[in-house]
This record gives structure tokens, C-alpha cells and sequence, in this order.
């Protein structure tokens, strides 16, 4: 864990995170242990505030939570330690759970509207951030638009934080993009680029062949290729919508690139690619400083740490597109149909705390305000912490 400490109320606290009173602090008795316990009382940590009741409140962070969230834990004076615990997010290998971005999920934002925070995705800097465009795709669905100039625009992970990417241990890797480049080619325009804040640093990355009309897949065992393969017969057209796969299976060492469902690109890597922590999870946006920054439409994107079979990888296309077809009775004719994703609410407010010290839970609640229409399902309307 992480982890920072205090004893309020305010004016009478005394801050517990480094050494106090002679006691190891806080932060050496539990960062980087799955679980520790902090005491409770004045007879360790001395007395800042005499003749008032007092408590130990601490903040804190599981290092393999993958949501980041902050914890806290809260225990009065004189009672049993407090105790912090992660050992339900130790987990030696946590596998990548898929990236999935679907623009027809941000029901918030307005159209021609900046997008700061897309799912676990996020852009705080005004300038920089991408935005929505309703009735973008071919089936009037909306994308985030990357104009790459004057500034450039991007998303990186909202947490911040590490992730374990295990292309040895998970399979594999996918990833299925359904986007349309715009404008004049750029040179290496990324897809994405996954990394640790410098070029070839355990880099997994999808994107442009430098200003060609070809698309490439690189993976980097620290600074050196684990797989580099790209496409010679020029799949990506300007203005033109299309899904681009990406899939590299660690058993066999293929590794294939696929537009609307047909490879473009295909070739046996014989180094494999390590597990690897990464840090860095841009969209739109290169490791490289000289690299130009992406100018197109991005309606959906899935990554995952998994090789998917051609049904698996079909699936994904065809949902990330908004649209199923179904032939009829006549080879001529077809429908299509539109999928829904279930949509709800924002969450509400957290409710009042069972308890007024220690041990207590607060809870909130959101609403459905769209049902899923063969689309995603509805995720938890509740939440308790």
C-alpha cells in the first residue's frame, strides 16, 4: 500500500506519516507490505491535543488495485489497531482487463464538445483534449476526434498508475481500432502507444508507417523488437472508416494485422514478448517527441492481453461498429440492425455513514436511463464503500 495519515479534527492534529514521537511513522510501517497495523492510541504517538478524544485516520492505496481508488481506514482512541489491508488486490500477475472504448458511452457530453474523461481515459489540459462528434460513423454513431493540430490531442489512463500487461503469461495480445484517419498522412500517427514515458521502453504500440498509407504493429522487449510486423499493400485510406485489428498469439509467434476482417499483414516472430509493467497508456499520442500527433476519428477501441479466435475477434468488430447484419431469403438484400448499450446515470451522492466512528459504510446509487438493446449490459447501479 501507499498511504498518508493524520489525526484530526482540525486544530488539534499531529501528522503520524513520518517518524512521530520517536515511533516509526505511517508510511515505513506499511508502503509496499499487503497488509499492516497502526495503533490507536497516545501512548504511541503522544498526545497533541489533551483532554480530547481523539482518532487515527489514515489514506491509503492498494499498488495492484487497478482502479486506484483511494481507502481509508478510521479508528478511536484507545480502541484495537487499525488495520490496512490489500490482500484481496495481491495478486502476483493481474492480467490487463480489455481496454474497451465505445464514444456512444459518453451520454454526458455535448456534440463538438471537449472530451476530458472517456471511460478510464482521461485529458485534463483544455488544449489537448480531443473531441465529440455526433453522427460521425457510417451508421450515424458518434467518435472522438483527434485534430493532432494546432495542439496536439490525447488520452492517457485516468489512474495513472502501473499495469501489468501479460502478453507471455495472458496469450497474446488484440487489438481491434474502428477509426478514420483524416486529413494529410502524418508521420507515425499513433492509434495507441502503450509504454513507460520514453521511446522503446517495453513500448506496445499500433500506428501509421511513418507518413505511408500502412499500418503497423511493434512490440518492444525493453529497448528491442519482440515483433514488428506492417502491412506493404497500403490498406489505410484517407477519410475512409475501418476497423483494424491487431493479434499476436505467443504459442505460435504469428502475428497478423486485419482490415475489415482480412489480413493485410501476417509474419512468425520468433523472440517473444515479455510480461511488462506499463505506465503510460496514450491514445492518439506518441512516446516519441518527434512523431506527429494523430488526426482522425475514433469511435471504439479494444485491447486486450489475449490472442481472440477469428469468431472472438468478429465479435468485437461487429459491436465496436453499432450495427449486426442478417442476410434474407434473397442473395441481394440485407438488414441492418441497430445495437443499444445499456446507458445509465451518474452516480449520486455517497449517503450518510452507518456509524460515526469506525467499522461504518456509505452507499450510492445510479439509474438506468437506457436499456441495452443486444448491446453491452448495464454495469452495478450500487456502489458501498
Amino acid at each position: 500500500s501507499h498511504s498518508k495519515a493524520a489525526v484530526p479534527p482540525a486544530g488539534c492534529k499531529r501528522d503520524i506519516t513520518g517518524t512521530t514521537n520517536g515511533k516509526t511513522g505511517v508510511y515505513a510501517l506499511c508502503n509496499g507490505k499487503v497488509s499492516c497495523s497502526v495503533a490507536a492510541n497516545n501512548g504511541v504517538w503522544g498526545d497533541p491535543c489533551l483532554d480530547t478524544y481523539k482518532f487515527t485516520y489514515v489514506e491509503y492505496t492498494c499498488a495492484n488495485d487497478d482502479w486506484g481508488m483511494v481507502r481509508y481506514g478510521r479508528m478511536c482512541e484507545g480502541s484495537n489497531n487499525l488495520s490496512l489491508d490489500c490482500s484481496a488486490d495481491a495478486t502476483t500477475l493481474l492480467p490487463l482487463p480489455p481496454i474497451t472504448l465505445d464514444a456512444s458511452t459518453l451520454t454526458t457530453a455535448k456534440c463538438d464538445s471537449p472530451v476530458s474523461v472517456w471511460n478510464n481515459f482521461a485529458q485534463y489540459v483544455t488544449a489537448n483534449q480531443p473531441t465529440l462528434v455526433c453522427n460521425a460513423t457510417p451508421n450515424g454513431g458518434p467518435a472522438v476526434r483527434f485534430n493532432g493540430a494546432p495542439a496536439s490531442q490525447w488520452m492517457d489512463s485516468q489512474s495513472g498508475r502501473s499495469r501489468l500487461i501479460g502478453l507471455s503469461s495472458g496469450g497474446g495480445l488484440t487489438a481491434v481500432a474502428f477509426i478514420k484517419f483524416t486529413g494529410t498522412p502524418a508521420s507515425w500517427e499513433r492509434i495507441f502507444d502503450f509504454g513507460n514515458g520514453s521511446q522503446q521502453n517495453y513500448n506496445i504500440l499500433f500506428a501509421r508507417v511513418g507518413t505511408s498509407q500502412n499500418i503497423g504493429l511493434h512490440i518492444f522487449n525493453g529497448n528491442s523488437y519482440a515483433v514488428k510486423l506492417e502491412s506493404t499493400n497500403n490498406p489505410i485510406v484517407q477519410d475512409e472508416w475501418a476497423t483494424f485489428a491487431a493479434r499476436y498469439n505467443v504459442t505460435s509467434g504469428v502475428a497478423q494485422i486485419l482490415k475489415n476482417g482480412v489480413v493485410v499483414a501476417s509474419g512468425k516472430h520468433n523472440l517473444q514478448p515479455t510480461d511488462r509493467w506499463v505506465a503510460k497508456f496514450y491514445i492518439g499520442k506518441s512516446h516519441w517527441s518527434v512523431d506527429a500527433a494523430t488526426r482522425g476519428l475514433l469511435a471504439s477501441l479494444y485491447v486486450a492481453d489475449k490472442c481472440l479466435t477469428d469468431a472472438e475477434l468478429e465479435s468485437v468488430s461487429t459491436t465496436q461498429k453499432g450495427t449486426t447484419t442478417t442476410t434474407t431469403t434473397t442473395t441481394t438484400t440485407t438488414t441492418t440492425t441497430t445495437t443499444v448499450n445499456c446507458q445509465v446515470s451518474e452516480w449520486g451522492q455517497w449517503g450518510e455513514c452507518s456509524a460515526k466512528c469506525g467499522g461504518g459504510q456509505q452507499s450510492r446509487s445510479r439509474s438506468v436511463t437506457q436499456e441495452a438493446v443486444g448491446g453491452a449490459a448495464c454495469p452495478s447501479l450500487n456502489e458501498v464503500q
